[in-house]
Formats: C-alpha cells, sequence, structure tokens
C-alpha cells in the first residue's frame, strides 16, 4: 500500500530510523488535496524513543513550513491532544474546534 501511494507522500516527512539493516521507527505523512496527513506510524519494541525523536524532527520541519505562524492541525483525537501539544510547544490548541472535527468523524 506504500508503494502504491508513494506519488502523494510527502518525501521530506517520510522519515524513518534504522540500526544497522534493523528499522527501529518510522513515519511518513502524505499530502492529501492540500493538506498533511500523518498516514503511517511504527515502532520496533522498545524503540519508543527512536519514533519519540522522529515525530520531534516531523514536528520542527513542519513548523519551519507554517504560513504566517500558523499551523493548523484537524481532527486530532481528544488522547492525541496532550501529543501534538508536546510536539509543538509554541502552538495554541483549540479544543472546541478538535472536539468538534473529532466528533464529526
Amino acid at each position: 500500500d506504500l508503494k502504491e501511494r508513494s506519488g502523494i507522500y510527502d518525501h521530506e516527512l517520510c522519515l524513518c530510523r534504522k540500526n544497522g539493516s534493523a528499522i527501529e521507527a518510522a513515519v511518513f505523512f502524505l499530502q492529501e488535496q492540500g493538506d498533511l496527513v500523518l498516514d503511517y506510524i511504527w515502532c520496533a519494541p522498545k524503540k519508543q524513543v527512536a519514533l519519540c525523536s522522529l515525530l520531534a524532527q516531523a514536528a520542527r520541519r513542519i513548523s519551519s513550513r507554517a504560513e504566517d505562524g500558523w499551523l493548523y492541525i484537524a481532527a486530532v483525537e481528544p488522547q492525541i491532544g496532550e501529543t501534538v501539544t508536546r510536539l509543538f510547544p509554541q502552538r495554541e490548541i483549540i479544543r472546541r474546534y478538535y472536539c468538534a472535527a473529532y466528533e464529526m468523524v
């Protein structure tokens, strides 16, 4: 599935952490009708630190792209709100919007 959709992935935001030939963690973002979507996230057992490092790297790259200092993230599940806050500490989360977007899904 990843190979078939490779043309729509944002290659700067497809990140992988390896130790030799073993993959420790990976994240893939795609562009979908102008939106940036976190499409795939994975880590090997006990490699959560590697995954968090990749997410932080992606967060820095995404933040540098934000127009006029604003970054809009939609349809965040309630339990993920805290993670978004950690990844983007300078961002304000408008909880009403996220709850509404989550309820619409």
